[in-house]
């Protein structure tokens, strides 16, 4: 048997979803959009590691875990959580999947709509959002884009007018509190950038230690043509947390999009991505960088689509391992028939720092048209003996330089953010996970 039968977990979370959205009075539509998604994973069934796609991650510990649909949380219980204010940002806050506007400041920025999805199917959204979740996306069919469709309780909406140019960043925090014990969260986030827009989006996923939980994200995001737009997402949960995401993204012709992603927390977290190139000039960065330990399990799929000409597309993802880490990556660069002048580039450097540490790394090309230029690569290594023997020579303990050797290593990923604070901020966490480490 490839695939597993929809675990009984899910179907109960299932129908008290329902029940919910029923006392609620939903509208029929999203109803039977629940209805159909979670019809379509029964179908296709759990997927196993005899699934490809899901041969190196085995979800059994995530089955293994108590869950339930997440209660209303009391702004005490959020605590220290709430990162430090950066000056230089708007933030719409989420605590236990619930929009907290009372943490939130993000009113008064011209050129930009913020809307809960709640709050938007009750003011006059409701139709833009329908057309917007029943038209046909990659990752439709995936089972845990599909879970989050059946289970489904929030999220938010943000739109750029055509033409504005944000001075702030926007920054979106899901928080898991740890107040309820178990919590699984299912969130999904809209962002639509419009012709010749430019902003900078931060979307950061933060739990308390010691709370076991899981968050299955989906992120729509659309780009008008010649629009900009500075996206990161920065996943620091609980050590004892699971995280799923699919991440997918729409490109107008001559935009640019530059996708920052930073994996630290989890006890297995997968993250997979899916950049569409439908206009002809449009550009794509897509930088990540993780750090995990211990028997953290991480795993990242991601697939850049090249379908006009002239598409730029560039893939810079480097990992460190300590401990019985695992890392998996799995990077395609598609070129359509007819996609000529491509040019893509994608690399995947891991850098262990034990013996146990383990990556699984397969970058792909899938080319089906002539003159394009596209190359990939992967590498998996050690700190060198005489690097670590050179500091230490010049009186610096083993382990301080091993840390600087390893910051050193991932530095010009960082430096691609191009986000002063954000790079410090995520400096920061670097070092915490080497400290631990």
């Amino acid at each position: 048997m490839i695939a597993l039968p929809v675990p009984e977990l899910f179907t109960r979370l299932y129908e008290a979803r329902r029940g919910e959205a029923s006392a609620k009075g939903e509208p029929a539509w999203l109803t039977a959009r629940r209805e159909a998604a979670f019809a379509k994973l029964v179908a296709a069934g759990f997927p196993t590691i005899r699934v490809e796609d899901w041969k190196y991650t085995n979800l059994r510990p995530l089955l293994e875990a108590h869950l339930a649909l997440p209660r209303a949380t009391t702004p005490a219980e959020v605590g220290n959580l709430l990162p430090r204010r950066l000056e230089d940002e708007c933030e719409i806050i989420f605590v236990d999947g619930h929009f907290a506007p009372k943490h939130s400041r993000y009113d008064g920025l011209p050129g930009v709509r913020v809307v809960s999805l709640e709050d938007g199917l009750q003011n006059g959204m409701g139709e833009r959002l329908r057309a917007q979740s029943e038209a046909v996306q990659p990752g439709d069919d995936s089972p845990f884009v599909c879970l989050n469709a059946a289970l489904s309780g929030g999220g938010v909406y943000i739109e750029v007018a055509r033409g504005a140019v944000i001075p702030k960043r926007l920054h979106v925090l899901f928080l898991t509190s740890g107040a309820q014990p178990g919590v699984l969260v299912s969130p999904r986030v809209l962002i639509d950038v419009g012709e010749g827009a430019d902003v900078r989006v931060a979307q950061s996923h933060i739990g308390r230690p010691g709370a076991v939980s899981l968050t299955n994200l989906v992120t729509d995001l659309r780009v008008g043509a010649e629009g900009r737009l500075y996206y990161s997402k920065i996943q620091s949960e609980a050590p004892e947390a699971f995280h799923v995401s699919y991440t997918r993204c729409r490109q107008g012709a001559g935009s640019h999009v530059t996708h920052f992603d930073f994996s630290l927390g989890a006890k297995l977290a997968r993250n997979d991505l899916y950049m569409g190139i439908d206009g002809e000039g449009a550009e794509v960065h897509l930088n990540g960088l993780y750090a995990v330990k211990d028997r953290q399990h991480l795993d990242h799929h991601t697939t850049v689509d090249h379908r006009v000409p002239r598409g730029t597309s560039r893939q810079v993802y480097k990992g460190i391992l300590n401990g019985s880490a695992r890392a998996v990556f799995n990077g395609r660069v598609c070129v359509q028939p007819g996609a000529k002048l491509t040019d893509g580039y994608q690399i995947n450097q891991n850098l262990l720092l034990s013996r146990t540490a383990t990556v699984d790394t397969k970058p792909q090309l899938e080319i089906a048209n002539d003159d394009v230029k596209c190359t990939h690569g992967a590498t998996i290594g050690q700190i060198a003996e005489d690097q670590r023997f050179y500091l230490q020579s010049r009186g610096i303990p083993p382990d301080l330089a091993v840390a600087m050797l390893s910051r050193g290593f991932v530095e010009d990923v960082l430096f691609l953010m191009r986000d002063k604070p954000l790079q410090d901020s995520l400096r920061g966490l670097l070092a915490g996970y080497f400290e631990e480490a």
